[in-house]
Parts: C-alpha cells; structure tokens; sequence
C-alpha cells in the first residue's frame, strides 16, 4: 500500500500539509486464493482506518489508490464501492488499478501488503524465490515512478527479506527509506505484559522486538517500563518471575500469528492493520518523547554487533520522519544469544534470496543482448538457409563440433552436445545448449553471441569460435 500528499491530486503521494489531499496504494498478493488463510490481513480494514484518519490525522483530505493483480479487479471495484458507501469525510477519492506504474507515480509512502503466502509442502527457499520475484518488480518500480524521499513499509512475509529486496531493487532510494512490520509483534509482546500486571497495554512502553518477524524473533523487555499504581518500573521488576519472562512470555510472542491461524483458521486482521497504521502513523509524527518502538530498518551502523546489509528490527526513535537507533542498551548473554540467533536465520535468507535476485538480473541482462543480437543478424539479413556436410572446414565451438563455410560465413549448423549440459531457457549460462535435440544456429569466427532457432524456441550460447585445422 503506499501513501502520499501532494498540491495537486497525485495518484499514490501524500505531502504532510493539512487540507492537501493524500493518497494511498495498496498492493495486493501477486499469487493468492481466495480465503488463503495465509494473508496477513483483509485490506478493507486497512484502507478504513487510513481513510477515517487514524494514520495522517483528522484534517488530511485523502485519495486511496488500489493496486491488485488482474484476475482481481472485479474484487476491487466491490471494495471500491463499500469504501465509497462509507461516506467517510476525509475521503475523496478512490482509484483502482492493476498497473503499478500508476499505483506508484510520485509516492510519499508505500505500504506493500501483498505476497506470495507459503503453501502446505512448499520449502522455504522456494517461498523466497517467489517473493524475490515480487518485490524485485515492486522495488523496481518504485525506483521508476515515485519520488526518491518516498518511505516504504513492508508487510507480506517473509517481511524482512522481502523489505531488502525491494530496497536492492530501488538503488536511487536510500536504503534508510525502507522498513518493515514489526510493530505486530511489539504490540503482542505489550498486550502480553499487560495482561500478566492487569494494566493496560497504554501503560506499557519500550518493549524491543530483535531481528526477524518468525519464529527466531526475540521479544526482549529488559529494557521496558511499566505503569503501576502511578509508578514507573521495570517489567523485570514488576513481574518479578524470570522463568515466565524468559520462557512462556517469548514463545507466546514468537507463535501468536500460529495461535491465530489454529483458533479462526484466518492469519491476523484486525491487530495487523491496527499494526500497520501505528507504525506508519510514528514514521509520519514521530515516537513520543522518552519511548521508543520496534521497526526492521537496514542494520549499516548498528551498534549491537548485528551483521551489516541485513533488514532487522531494532528498538528506534523517530523524529522528522528519520529514524535512529536507540544507543547504548546493555545486552546480557542470553539476549546476545537470542539476537545473534535471529539474525543468523536472516543471514541465511538474504544469501538465498539474493542468489535468486542475481539470477533474475543475470537473465535480463542475456535476454537484452540476445534481443539485440537477434535484431542485428536480421537487419543484416545474414541468416543461413542449408547445413554444412562434414567434408566443409570445421569450426570448434567451447568443444562441441559446428560447422562454417570456408569464409566463416554463418549458416546453419547442428550442434552436438552430451545430455548433461543442456538446460531449459530459463536456466541458461554462457557456453550451453537449450534442451531441444539439436538445435539450428548461426556460427562465425570471433563471434561472441550465437543466436539460432530450434522449433518455435529460441536459444542462444556465449563464447569463441576458433579454426580447427
């Protein structure tokens, strides 16, 4: 979703200046089913509580831009119509679309709800290759069409990885820009202690979720006060039972969203987007004087020994819609053990996903030559009509055997290849074959882009041509 201001009426910005109108873009999952228990929220709740002026206040006019995936667009004119029958004041407009490069034009802030949800018996690795392929195309985007101060929220999980790669795929947008939900999990670690005092969760405050939103999140009230009878303490304090705050209270936290998906067969609603709008709402206004909250930001400059270029959530302090870390926290060992923990999980997801992000761009790059090799030869309209009889000289190519005439004109010529080095198109590297028997193509001396047809396939190799006496 994203959220902007603008003097004129921009599709998905929003400038801070009461009476402005403000806009907002909410990406939907790119792959979903209907009722995916899965999704992390029912949007509607979102946008409702945007539009009323819960997040930017109750004088910020509001434009709501809506972005989904084709199939679904029917869907979002209904929810277009119930926000229209709202009849809410602040409301002004709602647009609906399935571009993203008019959900994202000039962007202030942008909420990315969607995501593709992990599926019974799918592996991790092949949820993050989704997902790359998701926020790769988002962050592309925004790098494209909105504005270079724009603030970006995650929120479809795996959020942390997502967030970064989203942020490697916008490299004109500072890094700072890009955050993630964790306020979710600060809120459930606050509602938690509160429960066990009998106070309300308002009298709670500094709470810090470290590291990933999964199950290796650490939940760390060391450094947390609470409100008791007029009195401020620690929770530590407060509580005072250990085995509770180091045992029950974090697995607690740590599988709530599994809690919630067991009891209403649904993942969270209400308390993510109640999450969702608090933490956009401190990006916009700031945290109070003398708290601070919970928020997965680039770890560069951190001071708690957590690995650089990793998307973890750390305790922040906001002001001018720049956060800082909050400095100078003693860390005990069992915390240090908890963070160092999490952030290996992250670690290891960000050397997948970014394994997938680099092929991604590997194979970009080869399409763009190939479409310009492939232009060049028919410009030039040196395509080949026969094939070459073995008695012709003989070219060798990376190994395999291929022919060309005495002149190193290209023609058609069949290369062979043993089975094992062949892959499918999407998998090729420089110097291999297209898995289609002997595919068809076009052979010079010094050439470095072979371009051939094979069927209705098109393949293409990489490398040098020599003479084989």
């Amino acid at each position: 979703m994203t959220t902007t201001t603008a003097p004129r009426r921009p599709r998905v910005a929003a400038r801070p200046a009461p009476q402005r109108q403000l806009g907002a873009a909410l990406p939907r999952p790119q792959s979903r089913r209907r009722g995916d228990p899965e999704q992390p929220l029912d949007p509607p709740l979102l946008q409702t509580c945007i539009a009323k002026g819960d997040v930017f206040g109750k004088d910020q006019p509001l434009i709501l831009v809506l972005l989904d995936i084709t199939p679904m667009m029917t869907v979002l004119e209904g929810v277009v119509m119930e926000l229209q029958d709202c009849a809410l004041p602040l409301l002004r407009e709602v647009i609906p679309t399935d571009k993203e490069e008019v959900a994202f034009k000039d962007l202030d802030i942008a909420i990315l709800v969607g995501s593709m949800p992990r599926r019974e018996g799918m592996e991790r690795k092949d949820l993050l290759k989704a997902n790359v392929k998701i926020f790769k195309s988002q962050g592309a985007a925004l790098d494209k069409y909105a504005k270079k101060t724009v603030k970006v929220v995650v929120v479809g999980n795996p959020a942390n990885t997502n967030c970064l790669i989203a942020s490697k795929s916008a490299p004109s947008i500072p890094k700072e820009n890009f955050s993630c939900l964790t306020r979710l999990d600060h809120n459930r670690a606050k509602s938690q202690i509160a429960l066990k005092l009998g106070v309300t969760a308002n009298d709670v405050k500094n709470v810090i979720i470290w590291g990933n939103h999964s199950s290796t999140q650490y939940p760390d009230v060391n450094h947390a006060k609470v409100n008791v009878k007029g009195k401020e303490v620690g929770v530590y304090e407060a509580i005072k039972d250990d085995s509770w705050l180091k045992g029950d209270f974090i697995l607690t936290v740590q599988q709530r969203g599994a809690a919630v998906i067991k009891a209403r067969k649904l993942s969270s609603a209400m308390s993510a987007a109640k999450a969702i709008c608090d933490h956009v709402r401190d990006i916009w206004f700031g945290t109070p004087a003398g708290e601070f909250v919970s928020m997965g930001v680039i770890s560069d400059g951190n001071s708690y020994g957590v690995p650089e270029d990793l998307l973890y959530s750390f305790p922040v302090v906001i002001k001018d819609k720049t956060w800082k870390f909050v400095e100078g926290l003693p860390i005990n060992d069992f915390s240090r053990e908890k963070m160092d923990l999490t952030a290996k999980e992250l670690a290891e997801e960000k050397e997948t996903a970014v394994e997938f992000l680099s092929r991604g761009f590997e194979k970009q790059k080869f399409f763009d030559q190939k479409r310009k090799a492939t232009a060049e030869y028919r410009k030039n309209n040196i395509w080949g009509t026969g094939r070459p009889t073995p008695q012709e000289p003989r070219w060798r190519w990376k190994g395999q055997d291929s022919w060309c005439d005495r002149d190193g004109v290209p023609v058609f010529t069949s290369l062979s290849t043993s089975h094992s080095t062949r892959v499918e198109i999407h998998q090729v590297r420089p110097g291999f074959v297209q898995d289609h028997g002997s595919p068809q193509g076009i052979v010079a001396p010094g050439v470095q882009w072979v371009i051939g047809l094979a069927g209705s396939s098109s393949w293409l190799m990489h490398g040098e041509v020599a003479w084989e006496k």
